[in-house]
């Protein structure tokens, strides 16, 4: 559920980011509330030649897209170098850069990469950094990891979560020795690459090869190029990414993750990022607590004719064997749940007696010795109300991979 918010809250992030170069203003915060409150309030200083630039830019792609999809599956146009080149050279034309439209460029960009050197540590700096730091480092490994399981989804292949810690940790840790920012996985820019139809790796080689030759070379062609228009570039690239279809399939498998969910994407659409991500991690370590606090506690019968035993309360067929009563306890026992297995173990072996835990597996059934009852609470002696008598307990502890 987190992961899953923490993929279209960092959708809506970047769309937020990128708000202020299509309709051409500051904003005073970047938080969402925030931001679209001041657009609201705020409407007449939007740059129309901005706000319509870009969204042609949208419309061009989306066209240009159709196109490639019906007439050109075999050599596709690159929509969104066309859209570069065509706004770049109209921008040129027609001086929408100057008054009275204002419309804002990418600018200067630095030539050259920057030179080895290594940080300057001391006592106070760690200090002074260590709160920010740990901050950062979370948020990115947070949004990296969300993004990756979404595309991973998406695309169906397998993630291993240590080995894009172990990648993240690396690229920061040689980025630091150049003086980059800190960085994480960037859900524009992913889905940018998918959208121009990036499979594998190599597409990171020939993409850092293209900026290297660019950084040296090139860096003054892109001087014209309108800010709007790349903000329409990367809400296309990201408008397939925000799907309420996973929302509703969610509500529908497990109603904690939907909670879980929705409680990270309210905090963080109202408090903010760091606030929202806290708040999110700590309602999902709650629920995961909730959960193993009350874990499964099966009943189980064997299957006529074979030797399996199954969950009596899944498998109606199931007959337990008189006198005995197995258990299955499909979690880890630890201090949280203790009591409430502790609850199960009781009900199973104590007549008549009557609590929360017992009352989980309530099902009618069959109450002749041996029937199907899958309930605890159930059993008794066999003397009275011809409930069946249990003197054996048998407890399969297959599912149990730690004991506090």
């Amino acid at each position: 559920g987190f992961t899953n918010a923490a993929g279209y809250l960092e959708a809506i992030l970047v769309s937020t980011s990128q708000l202020k170069h299509l309709v051409g203003m500051d904003f005073p915060d970047s938080d969402v509330l925030p931001t679209y409150y001041h657009l609201v309030t705020h409407l007449s200083e939007v740059n129309v030649t901005s706000f319509i630039m870009g969204s042609l830019g949208v419309v061009m792609l989306w066209g240009v897209k159709k196109l490639n999809t019906k007439y050109c599956k075999s050599v596709p146009i690159p929509e969104q170098l066309l859209l570069v080149v065509v706004a770049t050279g109209v921008t040129v034309a027609f001086g929408f850069h100057e008054s009275p439209f204002n419309i804002s460029l990418v600018g200067d960009v630095p030539q050259g990469l920057p030179s080895f050197k290594l940080p300057s540590v001391s006592y106070e700096l760690v200090r002074s950094l260590m709160k920010g730091t740990a901050v950062v480092s979370l948020l990115s490994y947070i949004i990296s990891i969300s993004m990756v399981k979404i595309f991973a989804m998406k695309y169906e292949y397998s993630v291993n979560s240590n080995q894009e810690l172990v990648a993240l940790g690396a690229a920061n840790l040689i980025g630091s020795l150049f003086g980059a920012y800190p960085s994480s996985g960037s859900l524009s820019r992913t889905a940018l690459v998918a959208a121009v139809g990036g499979e594998t790796q190599v597409h990171g080689l020939v993409t850092a090869g293209v900026i290297l030759v660019v950084l040296w070379f090139a860096t003054s062609t892109f001087y014209y190029l309108p800010k709007c228009v790349l903000a329409s570039i990367v809400f296309m690239a990201i408008k397939n990414l925000v799907d309420l279809e996973e929302a509703k399939e969610l509500w529908r498998v497990s109603k904690p993750d939907f909670a879980v969910w929705l409680a990270s994407f309210l905090s963080t659409v109202v408090y903010g990022t760091e606030t929202g991500m806290v708040y999110g991690v700590g309602f999902s370590i709650a629920v995961t607590v909730l959960r193993n606090s009350r874990p499964n506690v099966a009943v189980l019968g064997k299957l006529p004719g074979s030797h399996l035993y199954r969950n009596i309360a899944n498998y109606p067929e199931a007959r337990e064997v008189p006198g005995v009563t197995i258990l299955r306890i499909d979690a880890e026992i630890n201090f949280t749940n203790k009591d409430f297995i502790e609850e199960c173990l009781r009900s199973a072996i104590e007549p008549g007696t009557d609590s929360d835990a017992a009352s989980e597996y309530g099902s009618n059934g069959d109450e002749e010795e041996g029937g199907n009852n899958g309930s605890i609470n159930g059993y008794g002696d066999s003397g009275s109300g011809g409930r069946r008598r249990v003197h054996t307990l048998l407890l399969d502890a297959a599912a149990v991979s730690n004991c506090d």
